[in-house]
């Protein structure tokens, strides 16, 4: 078998990348490619075999597009060319402990698979996506009620208490709306014309578990406001450093994820270099305890390598050695500080492997800078 490189589509480095054509509006003879990423992130254009021409669509916030808004669904696989030009998504429910805690076998589990479409709207091409009718053979009772007002409709939703539902709702979004389903309120903002669902009963359940972890494994949950721990992080952190394009995934927790899932640009990347080198400081602010930065940067009992998301390392180059902090992310990201001689540098790229990039970077970089 002969591999040929024929094209590379810049900025779509990311985990589990997927690509597939999708009908517009239902129409066979009018087709869209979808490329997404691990994070649900996607982008719709146009893709001739060998180039490929995004709209280049972001939300109102500025941000690439999302299909999936919960937090715990991951890594999609898609089936498509079907004869029907079906396109099916089945996702991975990242849950954690939960299934394990409620006496289950199992700790992961797959979506239910969701047929995606493609429709126009008023901001343009977005992606829809709906079970697939497959599962009303799954269906134990109907219960259908017609003209209801919101109240009337709680009403019958209280006396609705089945394992497994799937609900549809068709209605006149008049004002803001609130139903609830099993004790949990699916909200309906009508000036924004927004769905918000919050498990908040999982939540509660979570942080209750968190608080009895024993002292050898603690675990730190803390609302820092009515925005919550992302917008602090947003106007605390990355505001005052003028950083504005980022997105940052969410724990099952509801938190920002620690370890992974943040994406921003290289040359915000090189201000978090910054930011390290500077013991915390921005620009003359602190912004980060310097102490808290030195127990990350510090290597751990565990792992001589190894602090608090970061690691650490030294060189060795024409003889002399030099101390190096990393910050490394999936798929070939890296951030590399030499304090001795307070330089950062960053690569973003798509490489699975990291040991020649960690080999072979400070070797090229440290003699231009260190003088002989």
């Amino acid at each position: 078998m002969n591999w040929e490189t024929v094209c590379d589509i810049p900025n779509k480095s990311a985990e589990c990348i997927n690509m597939y054509s999708v009908p517009v509006d239902g129409d066979p003879q009018n087709v869209r490619w979808v490329i997404n990423n691990a994070g649900t992130s996607y982008e719709i254009g146009d893709f001739d075999g060998t180039k490929w021409t995004g709209l280049g669509d972001k939300d109102k916030a500025g941000r690439p597009l999302i299909f999936e808004y919960g937090d715990c669904y991951y890594a999609v696989q898609t089936f498509n060319q079907a004869p029907d030009h079906r396109v099916v998504h089945v996702g991975w429910l990242r849950t954690g402990s939960l299934l394990t805690d409620a006496g289950m076998p199992f700790t992961q589990q797959l979506s239910i698979p969701a047929e995606i479409t493609l429709r126009t709207t008023p901001d343009g091409l977005r992606m829809f996506r709906n079970p697939v009718k497959e599962i009303a053979e799954l269906y134990a009772k109907t219960s259908k009620f017609d003209n209801l007002t919101v109240e009337a409709a709680n009403t019958h939703l209280a006396t609705l208490s089945p394992e497994l539902m799937d609900m549809t709702i068709a209605f006149v979004p008049a004002r803001d709306l609130t139903l609830n389903v099993r004790g949990l309120p699916i909200r309906y903002d009508a000036a924004k014309k927004e769905f918000a669902f919050t498990n908040t009963a999982r939540v509660e359940r979570e942080k209750a578990a968190m608080s009895k972890l024993p002292p050898a494994k603690p675990q730190l949950y803390k609302d820092t406001g009515p925005g919550g721990a992302e917008e602090f992080i947003k106007t605390e952190l990355l505001g005052r450093m003028g950083i504005t394009q980022d997105h940052w995934e969410s724990a099952i927790s509801g938190l920002p994820k620690s370890a992974a899932g943040s994406s921003i640009l290289s040359r915000d990347m090189l201000k978090f270099g910054q930011l390290i080198l500077g013991k915390g400081k921005w620009k003359g602010e602190q912004l980060i305890p310097g102490a808290s930065l030195a127990r990350a940067t510090t290597p751990s009992q565990v792992n001589e390598h190894y602090g608090f998301f970061w690691w650490v390392d030294d060189f060795t180059v024409g003889g002399k050695t030099c101390h190096s902090i990393q910050g490394r992310g999936a798929g070939g990201q890296f951030i590399f500080m030499f304090p001795e001689i307070d330089l950062v540098t960053v690569i973003a790229s798509h490489n699975k492997g990291m040991g020649d990039m960690l080999k072979n970077l400070p070797q090229r970089i440290i003699p231009a800078f260190v003088p002989n």
